[in-house]
C-alpha cells in the first residue's frame, strides 16, 4: 500500500505516527510499505493450547501482511477463524505492536473478536504499544495487558488534507474539476478545501470517532463519557490500568509464560 492511500480517509492511527506520514507526503516520497518487509504472513503459531496471532505494524483493509511493518484486517481475521475451529486451542492470544492505521475494517474486526469470545478465551498482550485502530482490536479481548513502558489508548480518529495547489500555481499547472454532482470531487489535493467539505469531512470523523467510542466502551465496560474525556490520550504502563484501558502491567514474555501454566 503507498503512503498517499492514506490521504483523505479517516485514520485510526498515533499522532506521531501521522506526523511521520505527514513528513513523507511532503517529502514527494510514495514509499510502498510492502517493500519495506522482509517476511511473508506466517502460519498462527501453535505451542500446545496456546495460539499467538501477532499484530505489529501500521493497520491497512485487506488480507495483506508483511511480518513488523504492515498488517491486514482480513489477515487477522483469517488466523483467528483458523484458531477458532482448531479444537486443539484454548487460548488465542493476539500480540499486538502497533500505532494503529486506517479506520476502515477495524471495526468490523473488533467485533469479530468481541463475538469471537463466547467461543474461546482471547487475550491481548501489548508488545510495546496497542494504539488507535490497534486498541480498537485490542479492547475486544477479554483481558488486556501492557507493559510499564508500553501504551495503550489513543482512541480517536483523524484525517489528513493535502493541499497542493500553491505547487501547482508556481509550476504553471492549472486543474479544471468537470464533476457531476455537487460533491465530486470534494477533497481533491490539486484544490483549496471548501469550508463546505471541511465540514463533511469533520461530519465523518466524528462519526467514527463516536464509533470507536462505544466500541471501546463495550468492549472493556466502561461509560462512554469516561472515554470521551480521554481526548485520544495515550496512557504508559500503569496509567493505562487506572483509565480502565488495561487489566494489569506486565511484560510481553511474562504474560505468556503465565498462559502456560
Amino acid at each position: 500500500m503507498k503512503i498517499y492511500k492514506f490521504l483523505n480517509r479517516p485514520l485510526a492511527l498515533e499522532q506521531s505516527c501521522v506526523s511521520f506520514l505527514t513528513q513523507e507526503i511532503l517529502s514527494g516520497r510514495t514509499q510502498d510499505l510492502q517493500s519495506m518487509a522482509t517476511n511473508p504472513r506466517d502460519s498462527p503459531q501453535v505451542s500446545e493450547k496456546i495460539c499467538v496471532i501477532e499484530i505489529k505494524g501500521i493497520l491497512v483493509p485487506g488480507d495483506i501482511y508483511w511480518k513488523g511493518w504492515v498488517c491486514g484486517y482480513d489477515a487477522i481475521q483469517e488466523q483467528l477463524i483458523q484458531a477458532l475451529n482448531n479444537d486443539r486451542i484454548e487460548t488465542i492470544v493476539l500480540l499486538i505492536d502497533s500505532p494503529g492505521g486506517i479506520a476502515s475494517g477495524c471495526f468490523d474486526l473488533s467485533d469479530f473478536i468481541y463475538k469471537a469470545r463466547e467461543i474461546k478465551r482471547i487475550m491481548a498482550i501489548c508488545d510495546s504499544n496497542a494504539y488507535s485502530a490497534a486498541y480498537a482490536i485490542a479492547s475486544a479481548a477479554h483481558f488486556i495487558t501492557v507493559p510499564r513502558d508500553g501504551g495503550v489508548g489513543s482512541i480517536g480518529v483523524i484525517a489528513m488534507h493535502t493541499d497542493y495547489s500553491k505547487y501547482l500555481d508556481k509550476e504553471g499547472i492549472k486543474v479544471t474539476q468537470i464533476t457531476y454532482g455537487a460533491y465530486k470531487g470534494e477533497g481533491d489535493p490539486s484544490i483549496p478545501l471548501t469550508d463546505g467539505a471541511l465540514g463533511r469531512i469533520q461530519a465523518d470523523v466524528n462519526y467514527l470517532g463516536e464509533m470507536f467510542v462505544e466500541t471501546v466502551a463495550r468492549n472493556r465496560d466502561l461509560e462512554p463519557e469516561k472515554i470521551r474525556k480521554m481526548e485520544a490520550g495515550t496512557f504508559l504502563g500503569s496509567f493505562g490500568v487506572e483509565q480502565g484501558l488495561a487489566d494489569v502491567v506486565s511484560s510481553p514474555f511474562e504474560a505468556i509464560i503465565k498462559l502456560g501454566k
